[in-house]
């Protein structure tokens, strides 16, 4: 049966696989500037991960919508792929 998963994101994921900024206080987020000088260490497998997981949600008739607070910090480039493939929402607000 079909259903819709809703994601309300506040940070970046920080363990395997789907993993945007690791737990180590000296790593920073990646900017725009790191994703523009391809700099960003784990946005293509990242974003492959999610991706993937799009496909699957898809095939099984799900649909996937994100409600983050701050698009650039919670990985929403990551998981683009989730939305393309089922069809649904993204909507940013600084609070719920």
């Amino acid at each position: 049966a079909g259903a819709r998963a809703m994601l309300f994101a506040a940070g970046p994921c920080t363990t395997q696989p789907g993993l945007v900024l690791t737990e180590d206080p000296k790593e920073l987020i990646r900017s725009h500037n790191d994703i523009a000088k391809d700099k960003a260490p784990h946005l293509a497998k990242a974003a492959k991960y999610y991706d993937a997981l799009g496909r699957r949600a898809a095939t099984n008739g799900h649909v996937i919508d994100i409600f983050a607070c701050c698009l650039d910090q919670v990985g929403v480039l990551e998981m683009r792929g989730m939305l393309r493939h089922t069809g649904g929402v993204i909507l940013q607000a600084e609070s719920y």
